[in-house]
């Protein structure tokens, strides 16, 4: 009887633990979403960009900020315009004023980012995004935080306010 017992104490724990560990995931995976809606505030697109009649934000692959954007953005609206998400594959980014590149597609990062046309904002979670020419990469710890590679993203026609760039961990030129 003492051994169930046991086993059942390390069993609840174990189930709180790993449910501590997912809710804590899925709410740094609301805090990225959240701060992609809040990046049209600070950053000023390209002409072009500023054409299209509603404002894709487009996720490649899979993990939680991926499916969290979903929820976070579905029926917002920035400067007039809808805000949309949409899974796409790699050559389906034409339309896209930002591009997520989810933690799964980490091998690819480097030819996704070359894929993308100018214009579009490419952010993701990844060690070589702002190296592959990416311009905000989330990281990893005990909040959330992002780097900014100010150089790739002036480069693609892209103005990041200077409020922007002191909230960042870091800025590469």
């Amino acid at each position: 009887m003492k051994s169930v017992v046991c086993c059942v104490a390390a069993l609840c724990i174990t189930v709180s633990l790993l449910a501590g560990s997912a809710w804590a995931e899925a709410n740094d995976a609301a805090v990225k979403a959240a701060l992609m809606f809040h990046f049209f505030r600070f950053i000023d697109w390209p002409q072009k960009a500023q054409a299209l009649p509603d404002i894709s934000v487009c996720t490649i692959g899979q993990d939680n900020v991926a499916d969290a954007l979903d929820g976070v953005l579905r029926g917002k609206a920035v400067q007039g315009k809808k805000l949309v998400v949409r899974k796409v594959g790699k050559g389906e980014t034409d339309h896209c004023a930002i591009l997520y590149l989810a933690k799964s597609e980490q091998e690819h990062v480097g030819a996704l980012v070359k894929g993308v046309k100018e214009g579009t904002l490419t952010v993701g979670e990844s060690k070589n995004l702002l190296s592959s020419g990416g311009m905000i990469n989330f990281i990893s710890g005990e909040k959330v935080a992002f780097e900014i590679n100010l150089g790739a993203a002036e480069k693609a026609g892209f103005k990041v306010n200077a409020q922007l760039l002191r909230l960042a961990k870091s800025v590469q030129r």
